[in-house]
């Protein structure tokens, strides 16, 4: 309940044109977002994931050239470049990153010209993913970030051994 109040507002100066694919993050404290810039309004590979604090309004950029960021319980923000799924560590209450972004997989879905990605990150870590011929209707597979560990993934970073797993399954969930 209670009256609707404005999380986000554009900011002109610095070309911002929308804010979009709002996550509210655990704990209700902070929002993470899509910054769509004027200079490239039909293509958001170029945008900004940006995250305000609901008490304060203080707001901070996390990454750059990303799009609809997600969190995940298992401790990291997921999101779309280009075609790529990629993810990094991510502190929902420092709203900071740690260590380096990885890909979770290439070739997923989306549409550039208004920031969606085809892919879904379930409370429990499941990621689902949709291919780029796909239809906004298809489902696509999925990807556990919980438990397990794929054989690619334990050769390229030990983090990332710990949570995503390749377990996958038509609702990426096992």
């Amino acid at each position: 309940g209670g009256e609707p109040v404005e999380l986000t507002k554009l900011d002109p100066a610095h070309g911002e044109r929308s804010h979009r694919w709002t996550q509210v993050l655990p704990g209700g404290k902070a929002v993470v977002f899509t910054v769509g810039d004027r200079t490239s309004p039909g293509d958001y590979d170029g945008a900004k994931i940006d995250a305000v604090r609901v008490d304060t309004g203080e707001r901070k950029t996390i990454l750059t050239g990303a799009r609809m960021a997600r969190y995940s319980a298992a401790g990291f923000l997921v999101y779309q470049h280009q075609a790529t799924l990629m993810a990094v560590r991510f502190d929902p209450v420092k709203l900071e990153t740690t260590g380096s972004a990885f890909v979770i997989r290439e070739h997923v879905g989306g549409e550039m010209s208004s920031g969606v990605g085809f892919f879904a990150v379930s409370d429990r870590g499941a990621v689902g993913l949709g291919e780029p011929s796909l239809k906004v209707h298809q489902l696509g597979s999925g990807l556990n970030l919980s438990q397990g560990a794929d054989a690619k993934a334990q050769q390229q970073d030990n983090e990332r051994d710990q949570a995503f797993h390749g377990g996958a399954s038509p609702l990426g969930v096992r």
